[in-house]
């Protein structure tokens, strides 16, 4: 069997109410229980602060009260519960249906009443059984309620247990009690006498209107005149929750004092409230109307978090669902609009355009029109941009960047084509023994070939063999340079006048610096600028150069620091330090 902090076996689980389990125990021994006895224990579930200072509000409550049923009680993280025993004697509701009633009794019960509202508790939150004319108290449920009105909710329990006969107890008779009992006689005749009197006569007053007014204080007004007071529930729609809509005799009549008046109080029914998000204003209200209930504040936010349009409800108070009363007030919020985001663009002058376009695009803003235009600046920069440089603009407004490339310029010198080169001469066959040369012997006789010259370039000598030798054999033939030629024994080919073809020699190519140009800085310091020497400096192909000299930052706070005329060469960027440290660094 499953046990319960170890000391309680668990024998049935008889209810289950919200936050509160009740089982029937058998218990180890306990005071005022013996060993096995059935026992009720309420299992409280504790999880929030707010649910665990309401069970020190009730262990606080047991303790005062001492409840006879009473056996544990206990309140520490993880374990929060009470135990009752049954307690004998007759039950309540068996004492009401007696046709006599002591009056000890009854005046137990009445001060057993006030106890228990004085801890907040009314009469049927607790199991009471009475034990002679003695009220115990078996078993106390939880309960959150003012004093005040557990006080209400106990006189009404009361009023159908004081009715019917009351036997008063009488104190043991003596001889010397007739004389005192005598004068109580006739002084209760003279009084009674008078009270008759009074009874059957009393003054006479005019009842004051309470109609429209809350309901305790047309109470207090009423009770301070003389008259009782008793509540009625009503319903009229228009009236505040908890004001007096009728009142018996009505204002203005004439009644004597002490007689009862009969006041009715608006207490509507429950409603649901209606789901008023996306309407208008006058759909809202409309809405409310329909379920009788009220329109309350209406405040205005700005309705670019949820998207809600201008005028449309973006939240209400109570929620879609919530059950309040008929004739409360529904707070409203309605959107202002969506305000649009504005962003701006640094000066993009001079950046490549790759590293130009990711910027648009950090700033929220399209790159729709790129326009070129001839420049001496490095090819595909930014010449000029639109919108300008910190302007303020839409998010998601289009840009237009005019970059840079590169103008185009005809040659001023003309350069002459260049030479053909040589054709390869074709190989010489060996002489046969029988030949003999057209021209006379070398040397001796022997003979030698004559070569076929290829065609000579412009300004060229036909290229001829020296004396005494001969074409060897070749496959591929050497061609013939022009220091080899004897202008004696060559030929010479037609030539083209002014054709000489220019020295062949390749030019070697020179880097060219970057021009100098001037360029504009701006920049706004942050108002929490840190303390510290301020200085801006900027980087190009030149090095690193001061812009702003070294400056106390109190000086600089909130200002703009501005020049037109900066020179740099090549990609720059501009660098803010603080202190001799880097803390921010912009450019084009």
């Amino acid at each position: 069997m499953a046990r319960i902090d170890g000391k309680y076996e668990v024998v049935e689980e008889r209810s289950q109410s919200g936050g509160q389990t009740i089982y029937s125990v058998r218990a180890d021994a306990l005071p005022g229980a013996g060993v096995g006895e059935l026992l009720r224990l309420s299992w409280f579930e504790v999880s929030t602060p707010d649910e665990r200072n309401a069970f020190h509000r009730y262990r606080t409550a047991l303790k005062a009260l001492a409840p006879a049923g009473l056996s544990d009680v206990v309140a520490r993280p993880g374990a929060y519960y009470a135990v009752w025993r049954e307690v004998p004697g007759m039950p309540l509701s068996a004492f009401q249906v007696q046709p006599v009633k002591n009056e000890a009794a009854l005046s137990a019960l009445r001060d057993l009443a006030a106890r228990l509202a004085a801890q907040g508790f009314a009469l049927m939150d607790a199991d009471i059984v009475m034990d002679g004319d003695t009220p115990q108290i078996a078993f106390l449920t939880p309960a959150t309620r003012t004093p005040q009105e557990a006080e209400s909710l106990s006189a009404a329990a009361l009023t159908p247990i004081n009715q019917g006969k009351v036997r008063r107890q009488r104190p043991p008779r003596s001889v010397w009690t007739w004389i005192p009992g005598l004068a109580c006689v006739v002084g209760a005749a003279y009084f009674g006498a008078q009270a008759a009197q009074i009874y059957l006569n009393p003054a006479l007053a005019d009842v004051p209107a309470v109609v429209g007014q809350p309901a305790k204080a047309a109470a207090d007004k009423l009770a301070k005149i003389g008259y009782r007071v008793q509540y009625a529930e009503g319903d009229e729609r228009g009236a505040a929750l908890g004001a007096v809509i009728a009142q018996e005799p009505g204002g203005g009549s004439s009644l004597h004092l002490g007689r009862l008046i009969t006041l009715t109080v608006n207490n509507p029914p429950t409603l649901t409230v209606p789901r008023l998000e996306e309407q208008t204003l006058d759909q809202a209200r409309s809405a409310l109307g329909e379920n009788y209930l009220k329109l309350g504040s209406v405040s205005q936010v700005d309705g670019a978090l949820s998207g809600t349009p201008k005028g449309r409800v973006v939240a209400q108070l109570p929620a879609p669902g919530a059950v309040i009363r008929r004739g409360q007030s529904v707070r409203l919020l309605i959107s202002s609009g969506v305000s649009v985001q504005q962003t701006w663009l640094p000066d993009l002058r001079g950046l490549p355009f790759g590293d130009a376009r990711d910027l648009v695009r950090r700033a929220g803003l399209v790159v729709n029109t790129v326009k070129k235009e001839g420049s001496d600046a490095a090819e595909n920069t930014v010449l000029r941009q639109s919108p300008a440089a910190f302007a303020k603009v839409d998010s998601g407004s289009p840009v237009t960047l005019v970059v840079a490339q590169t103008r185009y310029q005809a040659p001023a010198v003309s350069i002459s084509p260049l030479p053909v080169p040589p054709l390869p001469l074709p190989p010489t066959p060996d002489p046969l023994p029988d030949q003999t040369p057209a021209s006379g012997n070398v040397d001796g006789g022997s003979p030698a070939a004559q070569p076929e010259f290829a065609p000579t370039t412009p300004g060229q000598d036909a290229p001829t063999l020296p004396d005494n030798q001969t074409v060897p054999d070749q496959t591929t033939p050497n061609p013939v340079t022009p220091d080899q030629t004897n202008p004696e024994q060559t030929p010479v080919a037609p030539t083209t006048p002014d054709q000489t073809p220019p020295p062949d020699t390749t030019p070697t190519p020179e880097t060219t610096p970057s021009p100098v140009r001037s360029v504009p800085m701006t920049y706004t310091f942050p108002g929490d600028l840190p303390a510290g020497n301020v200085e801006i400096v900027v980087r190009d192909e030149d090095g690193e150069r001061t812009v702003l000299p070294a400056t106390d930052s109190a000086q600089l706070r909130g200002a703009v620091a501005q020049r037109d005329d900066v020179s740099v060469r090549g990609n720059y960027t501009f660098t803010v330090r603080v202190g001799g440290q880097d803390y921010a660094t912009f450019g084009p």
